[in-house]
C-alpha cells in the first residue's frame, strides 16, 4: 500500500488495524501450497494465542516459556479433571501394588493394602504446574 494512502486513512487506530488486517492477509497469501488450516483457524489460534502472551505479560513468544496452564481446560473443569486423574493414577498403582502384596500375604491383604495405597497417593500426588528450561539460549 502507498504511504500516501496510509496517510490519509483516518485516526491512528483504525491506520493501524488496516496496517495489520492487511498485513496478515498478505502474510495468509504467502503461504506454501500443502495448507493444513484454513486461514479462518489460522487467525483464531492466532488470536488466542495473543491473548493468552497478554495475560502472561509477554510480549515475545518463545516455545519455551509456555506453561501447561496456556492448554487446561476452564477453571470450572480443572479441578474435577485433576482430581480424575490424581484418582485413577492412585487406584491403578495401588493395586498393581496390591496384586504383587497378595501374591505374598494373601489377595485381602493385599487387595486392602494396594487400594488403601492407592487414595494416600491420590491424596498426597501433585501435579508440577510450572515448567522450566533446563538451559537458557541467550
Amino acid at each position: 500500500m502507498p504511504s500516501e494512502e496510509i496517510v490519509t486513512m483516518g485516526s491512528p487506530g483504525s491506520k493501524r488495524e488496516r496496517i495489520f488486517a492487511t498485513y496478515v492477509q498478505r502474510m495468509l497469501a504467502r503461504r506454501s501450497t500443502s495448507v493444513r488450516y484454513t486461514p479462518t483457524q489460522t487467525i483464531h489460534w492466532l488470536s488466542w494465542l495473543a491473548w493468552q502472551m497478554k495475560c502472561h505479560n509477554q510480549t515475545e513468544f518463545y516455545l519455551e516459556r509456555m506453561q501447561p496452564d496456556w492448554l487446561e481446560a476452564p477453571q470450572s473443569l480443572r479441578h474435577w479433571y485433576r482430581a480424575a486423574v490424581r484418582v485413577a493414577t492412585g487406584l491403578v498403582v495401588g493395586l498393581f501394588h496390591g496384586l504383587i502384596v497378595g501374591l505374598r500375604d494373601g489377595l485381602f491383604i493385599g487387595l486392602v493394602f494396594g487400594l488403601l495405597g492407592g487414595v494416600i497417593i491420590a491424596l498426597t500426588h501433585r501435579v508440577r504446574k510450572e515448567v522450566k528450561p533446563r538451559e537458557i539460549i541467550s
